[in-house]
């Protein structure tokens, strides 16, 4: 995904490879991967010479996007409710748990997958997780190979940086509650937000789901 955010322009499976490092027929499989969840675009290269012609890839929206580049507007009004409320949530004796516990009622009230539940690959799994944040304005990169998610962007981040704990765990619980709803065969391992702010970066690492009776906890690195 990152090339293809970092290319601007259309690329087939033989270049993305060549900048990726990786056989064309590796990188092809990666790129229909994308597609596959919605995260990007294939079509047919249009020619006026003759010879076949190529199958291109580019990331979903960047063709008609024009916020492709632009950081996600959030409403003051929004804005300042945000912070109102996390700074009440703070002010609890279990501020955390009840953060993950708001994330967890928010993820109720999202529509996050087209997907049927219970049918999801792991593959399957990162694209809904990405398409979610995708909706909400993280500007995610699935990462299809190390099992996680890089978010570029927070539509809370002036927010996050009074109350990173409360923000950051209702993300957390969000998160986690999808995945719950959805069946999903993998749980999440690591949510690791602000290790960057210029660029900004956060971290999400998934796994292979282990069973109840030895669950592994998430961690959140704040």
């Amino acid at each position: 995904m990152s090339v293809l955010r970092r290319s601007g322009r259309p690329l087939d499976a033989t270049e993305a490879g060549r900048i990726a490092g990786l056989h064309r027929n590796t990188a092809r499989a990666h790129l229909e991967a994308l597609v596959s969840v919605g995260l990007a675009l294939r079509r047919i290269e249009l020619r006026t010479t003759r010879g076949r012609p190529r199958v291109l890839y580019e990331k979903a929206g960047d063709a008609n996007d024009e916020r492709a580049g632009s950081p996600v507007g959030v409403d003051l009004g929004y804005l300042q409710l945000a912070q109102s409320l996390a700074g009440q949530l703070s002010e609890m004796e279990d501020a955390a748990g009840e953060a993950v516990r708001a994330g967890r009622r928010w993820a109720a009230a999202v529509d996050s997958s087209p997907l049927s539940p219970g049918r999801l690959t792991p593959v399957e799994t990162i694209g809904t997780v990405a398409s979610l944040f995708e909706r909400l304005g993280f500007d995610p990169e699935p990462v299809l190979d190390e099992s996680r998610i890089l978010l570029h962007r927070c539509p809370f981040l002036e927010v996050a940086k009074e109350v990173r704990p409360i923000v950051c765990g209702m993300h957390l619980g969000m998160l986690k509650a999808t995945l719950e709803r959805l069946h999903a065969p993998l749980e999440v391992t690591g949510f690791y937000p602000l290790l960057q702010e210029d660029p900004l970066l956060c971290v999400v690492n998934l796994a292979e789901k282990k069973s109840p009776a030895n669950p592994r906890p998430a961690q959140l690195g704040i």
